[in-house]
């Protein structure tokens, strides 16, 4: 029912497989990986934040998605997380031109962002909204220096 409502809008639903649940899916990758195949702007903005030795924020995003704009405007907009994201590198994906990286990455929904520490380590996982003071917090527990 509901899949047909969406094929309707002209987007295609995709659940995770039954035999791969997305808890699963999130589990398999634990360190920041780089496909073959991944766009050029992505690349860049890895190869930057490596050669800067900064901290990674992957937001996986479209245009269409009401929480990912929210988070967008009330959280990422709010001065204070722009004072904390000053020394982050954050890497904005539209799922709708690149599914392939959010495939690799194992994006069942959005908004759906990845904070990987300088050594390449995922650290933590968003995968809602999140209010701006709770969003601050999360930045300083995942890049907090060991």
């Amino acid at each position: 029912m509901y899949r047909d409502a969406i094929s309707e809008l002209g987007y295609y639903a995709k659940a995770p497989s039954r035999k791969q649940p997305a808890k699963a899916v999130a589990k398999h990758l634990s360190r920041l990986y780089v496909p073959p195949n991944a766009p050029e702007f992505f690349v860049h903005a890895i190869e930057k934040a490596r050669a800067d030795r900064r901290p990674i924020i992957i937001d996986f995003w479209a245009e269409w998605c009401a929480a990912c704009l929210r988070l967008k405007r009330e959280t990422l907009g709010n001065p204070d997380v722009a004072k904390a994201l000053r020394e982050v590198e954050v890497i904005y994906v539209d799922l709708d031109k690149f599914p392939a990286l959010g495939e690799t990455y194992g994006v069942v929904a959005i908004p759906d962002l990845f904070f990987i520490d300088t050594s390449g380590r995922i650290v933590d996982r968003l995968q809602d909204f999140e209010p701006a003071d709770a969003f601050v917090a999360r930045l300083r527990k995942a890049f907090a220096a060991p």
